[in-house]
């Protein structure tokens, strides 16, 4: 699998992914990445699923279709930190001082937080500042 994922790290500098980091969105069919945080390979579906900060979603790579798609648009607070979970995501975002699931068909459900601040607590009862 190690190869495998080399294989697509190799096949995404071929296809000169700056592109898809661009501000000229005539180049990305759902436009460019604004502020990209970060990025998780599923090794089992070779599927990249990347944190669009500025735009407020995860955005879906699929390198083998060259196909560029919206897992969730425009309810995250600035997504930055995602992670492999079961069944979907888990994702911080600084902006809503929360984290949260998003399954793999793009349902969001807050794990904890949603308040600024520091405290322990059980789902909306934690509150974090900025999540990363």
């Amino acid at each position: 699998m190690k190869t495998r994922i080399l294989e697509i790290i190799a096949f995404i500098m071929l296809l000169g992914v700056s592109n898809l980091f661009s501000q000229d969105t005539s180049t990305v069919p759902i436009g460019g990445l604004k502020e990209p945080y970060d990025v998780v390979v599923d090794v089992d579906t070779d599927l990249f699923y990347f944190t669009d900060n500025a735009n407020g979603r995860i955005v879906l790579w699929d390198p083998e279709q060259q196909l560029m798609s919206d897992l969730q648009s425009g309810v995250l607070g600035s997504p930055q930190g995602i992670a492999l979970g079961r069944g979907g995501l888990i994702v911080t975002e600084t902006g809503s001082h929360r984290i949260t699931t998003v399954s793999f068909g793009g349902e969001v459900e807050v794990i904890a937080g949603g308040t600024a601040g520091f405290s322990d607590g059980n789902g909306a009862g934690a509150e974090f500042r900025f999540p990363i």
